[in-house]
């Protein structure tokens, strides 16, 4: 390490980058704050996982029960058509996210990055408003398709801001804490409901926090800069360089013009569409664009999304108080703040395999115990506490 420094100081005259990592307030402050869009998708997923079972919002909606009665107690059976339109509900804002997630490639070159999360934000906004204020089951779908169009724009997007704007050491840690901010959106949610179900119009109050959440990000992406690989992309050279200037410091100079060296050499010349289609047929990027996906992917598939969306209901079908979607919320914040601190010392595979091990047999047991004990009649609590 002391031959590196000194090659360092010897090479550049530069300040160690190292030394300076602690330094970089403004680069930490600007991936903190585009990590709000992970508040966007975490949010949704923890209130309306709750909303969805308060009685206010059933009666708001007509969704009736099996035998007629209006208890607040989930493991009241709903009607067949009631529990479809239940689903959908939850759905319709993944439905919205789709053509949001398909069209942010194009728009993120063409406009930016940081302009494609104040897009995204704004529509999240409008949606968020207008299901809030929902009274027909129309208007609540609407709202959700369009939330969910603007989150599709800014789960995609923010990330890329952010690895873009990372100085290289710190890249694992700094794009982590848009994970960070998913979970820390879940557990916000389950908090709101728990106060929120106690009053008959509390699913308003738990889907209104959405609206300030957008407002926020898209007034403060105001004031954040343009992510360096696009304005150079864009041959706006002289304000990159500025922007690489704030990330690293103004004491590493040469640090600044190595790495806008390494964008601009790692930028097509022209970027057709034959280009980028010869480019991307190319083994070594196809490879890691179909890990990317099967990730993604499996990830989906691996039950946890349920999990996230239905722990209420679930909880409560085996005798577990409301509260206890809380603790689940807290385990995924204390999960994710450990990979934000290791993932630039472990690497990111050791994290995924260790952390796709434990969901295995995490689902696997919960899976097993909901089958062999069942959930009718509550359940077992000893059980559901397993």
């Amino acid at each position: 390490r002391y031959v590196w420094y000194m090659h360092w100081l010897y090479c550049t005259g530069d300040k160690p980058l190292e030394k300076s990592i602690g330094k970089m307030f403004y680069a930490w402050s600007c991936a903190v704050f585009a990590a709000i869009g992970g508040l966007t998708f975490g949010y949704d997923i923890g209130a309306i996982n709750g909303v969805k079972d308060m009685i206010g919002f059933r009666q708001t909606f007509n969704l009736s029960y099996a035998d007629g009665n209006n208890s607040t107690s989930c493991e009241v059976d709903l009607e067949a058509s009631s529990t479809l339109v239940l689903g959908l509900i939850v759905s319709v804002l993944s439905i919205g996210a789709i053509p949001g997630v398909l069209l942010v490639g194009v728009l993120m070159d063409i406009a930016g990055r940081k302009t494609s999360i104040i897009i995204g934000a704004v529509a999240y906004t409008v949606g968020s408003v207008l299901q809030t204020g929902a009274i027909y089951l129309w208007m609540l779908y609407l709202g959700r398709f369009i939330t969910g169009f603007g989150m599709g724009i800014i789960v995609t997007t923010v990330p890329v801001y952010i690895a873009e704007l990372s100085p290289k050491k710190l890249r694992g840690g700094f794009v982590s804490i848009m994970g960070v901010n998913v979970m820390g959106g879940i557990l916000l949610g389950f908090i709101v409901n728990l106060g929120a179900i106690r009053v008959n119009f509390g699913w308003r109050i738990s889907l209104s926090v959405t609206v300030p959440i957008g407002l926020i990000l898209s007034i403060g992406m105001l004031f954040l800069p343009e992510s360096p690989r696009w304005l150079l992309k864009k041959r706006r050279n002289t304000r990159a360089e500025e922007v690489l200037t704030r990330v690293y410091g103004a004491e590493n100079t040469k640090t600044v013009q190595q790495v806008l060296l390494e964008i601009q050499s790692s930028i097509p010349a022209k970027n057709s569409f034959v280009n980028v289609l010869r480019e991307f047929l190319e083994w070594n990027v196809f490879y890691r664009v179909l890990v990317g996906m099967a990730l993604q992917v499996m990830n989906r598939f691996s039950g946890q999304i349920v999990i996230l969306y239905y722990s209420v209901t679930i909880f409560c079908s085996i005798g577990l108080p409301y509260y206890s979607s809380v603790i689940l919320g807290v385990m995924n914040i204390i999960g994710t703040g450990l990979s934000v601190y290791t993932i630039d010392k472990l690497g990111r595979k050791p994290l995924l395999l260790l952390g796709t091990l434990g969901m295995f047999g995490s689902i696997t047991l919960a899976g097993t115990l909901l089958l062999v004990f069942g959930v009718e009649d509550g359940g077992s609590q000893a059980v559901g506490y397993v």
